[in-house]
């Protein structure tokens, strides 16, 4: 514990000098104590900070922990580990408080057995993860500070803690959410984790970034196996604590642990969402960068990388779990296995994705949306993705405004609700959607309504007995085909074989069920050589009893369109 002298004063830069500490201690301490209507508990009091006395200065929080105090005793801490590491700032000695030591804003000395503690001063409800000892210096040591991300880890485990014991004046109205509004600032730095970063109350997380992705502040998860989701915000659907709505992620590099994460996925995994922290499946899917299971959360002006599964996962899990009213803006996302963006559930809707770029090799799709009644896509860019677009499910589906999709880019796989005003699809689209304006696309993709000459499908009646080649019939146009197997006479199954894509390119064909023969089942395949169903050799579609199904083909695959 030492004093700034002139022969050491470099060293102490960023701090105050003398006078400039004591006019602050004479003016401003007491303006800004009143300048938050909205108090910490661990402000020091007003009359802590008209009676501080004699000021002392500590180079460390672990000189800060050696310090026993007195009577309203004012000290300038240097920094966390080192002096100037960010982690620095003012401290008001309270003789009378019994807080609980949270590693960052209040700290109980080391020989203090009962009351008395150390209150940082804070003027609002913004706290900074460097005064918990998040050092953000990429793993290497500072001062004392461990190597590697455990310094990290718990400096933003701490930060989080302390910031859940908030409470406010106006705590009556509150409730048990008085932690709501806070701010867990990242400064400019590099920070090592393996932990997930959990936000149970209204939080806002905050890089320091000045516009756009042009952040200093970097989340990189270290590989782990299993890999941890990087930020998880979680609700309840009531208004009791363990509830994000509204929190906040800007202004962040959230890097993920894969470099080289897997890009193989069935139709089944691409379209899998995950479950609930507390199941027992949580976890064990592949590592996301953002998971949002609550209502208004807003991600902007973030950097998506090296994340296993999806860069920003929306699911709305159950009934009483939302995840509605979610805003996606500015966000550039590159080498994830999975998708960009995922919405999934009766309750991930009325969402905006805005200004999304997935770019750098995603393993599924830009956006892959199948929420219950659709979010709206704004001037998204798709460039370098397997595939671009997906909105295939649900009452409503989407709107796509402005978009755009590369040539290099497999075809967009939209349904008869989605809705797309403009944009330029490179790569075409798959499927029905309804087409407002000029729409320019080319490639293998199929626009309906722009390539295409409507035409009435023909419909054709099957009650099977023997397998079904659709080969045998006009290929040159849609077909609708019911099946009814009521009253089968052969053996419980059957295949259909549908024509080669080279053959039906751009057209449709809809397989009816109308049976409730359960004991019956229909595959429905495409046997030539070279050519997939779903992107899988040699793969099929089972259809039960009961259900429809349209598929469709860019020429080389088969693609479920629709499924009721």
């Amino acid at each position: 514990m030492t004093k700034p002298t002139d022969s050491n004063q470099a060293t102490a830069a960023k701090l105050p000098s003398r006078r400039e500490l004591a006019g602050l201690l004479g003016a401003g301490l007491g303006a800004a104590a009143l300048s938050a209507c909205a108090e910490p508990a661990v402000m020091a009091t007003q009359s802590a900070l008209s009676t501080a006395g004699s000021l002392q200065w500590c180079d460390t929080m672990a000189d800060l922990k050696a310090l026993a105090g007195s009577s309203y005793q004012t000290v300038m801490l240097a920094g966390y580990w080192a002096n100037g590491d960010g982690g620095g700032g003012l401290f008001i000695w309270d003789p009378a408080s019994t807080l609980a030591d949270d590693g960052g804003t209040v700290i109980q000395p080391a020989l203090a057995t009962g009351a008395g503690r150390w209150l940082r001063l804070v003027a609002n409800s913004t706290y900074n993860v460097k005064w918990f000892g998040a050092p953000g210096s990429g793993g290497v040591a500072v001062g004392a500070s461990p190597s590697g991300a455990a310094a990290d880890d718990a400096g933003v485990q701490l930060a989080l803690t302390a910031i859940r014991q908030i409470t406010y004046a106006d705590a009556a109205l509150k409730g048990s959410n008085n932690a709501d509004g806070a701010t867990l600032y990242f400064p400019h730095g590099m920070y090592r984790l393996t932990q997930t970063i959990l936000l149970d109350r209204c939080i806002a997380l905050k890089g320091d970034y000045q516009s756009g992705w042009a952040s200093s502040a970097y989340l990189q998860w270290a590989p782990s196996t299993p890999a941890a989701h990087g930020i998880v915000v979680q609700g309840t659907g009531t208004l009791t604590p363990n509830r994000g709505d509204c929190s906040v992620i800007e202004g962040l590099w959230i890097i993920g642990g894969s470099a080289s994460p897997s890009k193989i996925w069935t139709a089944e995994q691409l379209d899998d969402a995950i479950t609930s922290p507390g199941s027992s499946m949580f976890g064990n899917q592949p590592a996301c960068g953002v998971c949002i299971f609550a209502n208004g959360v807003r991600v902007k002006d973030c950097y998506f990388a090296n994340w296993d599964g999806d860069a920003i996962h929306v699911e709305g899990v159950t009934s009483d779990k939302n995840a509605n009213d979610w805003h996606v803006q500015n966000v550039e996302i590159t080498n994830c296995g999975r998708h960009g963006v995922f919405s999934a559930g009766n309750n991930s809707s009325g969402g905006l994705g805005e200004h999304i770029l997935g770019t750098g090799s995603l393993g599924g799709y830009t956006v892959y949306d199948r929420s219950f009644l659709g979010n709206t896509y704004l001037a998204c860019h798709s460039e370098g993705a397997t595939h671009s677009y997906y909105s295939q499910e649900g009452v409503a589906n989407c709107t796509f405004i402005g978009c755009y999709q590369e040539a290099s880019d497999g075809p967009a796989l939209l349904g008869s609700n989605t809705v797309v005003i403009g944009g330029v699809w490179g790569n075409g689209i798959l499927g029905t959607p309804v087409l407002i304006a000029s729409v320019p696309g080319s490639g293998t993709g199929v626009l309906r309504g722009v390539v295409k000459s409507p035409q009435a499908p023909p419909i054709r009646r099957y009650t099977p007995a023997v397998p079904y080649d659709v080969e045998g019939v006009d290929v040159s146009k849609d077909h609708t085909i019911i099946i009814d197997n009521s009253a089968p006479s052969g053996p419980f199954y059957h295949t259909m074989v549908v024509p080669l894509p080279t053959l039906a390119a751009g057209y449709e064909y809809t397989l009816k069920r109308i049976d409730s023969n359960t004991g019956y089942t229909t595959t429905i395949v495409c046997n030539a050589p070279g050519y997939k169903f779903e992107g899988v050799q040699n793969g099929s579609y089972l259809l039960d009893a009961g259900h429809t199904v349209t598929i469709q083909n860019d020429g080389t695959d088969w693609f479920v369109i629709s499924k009721l």
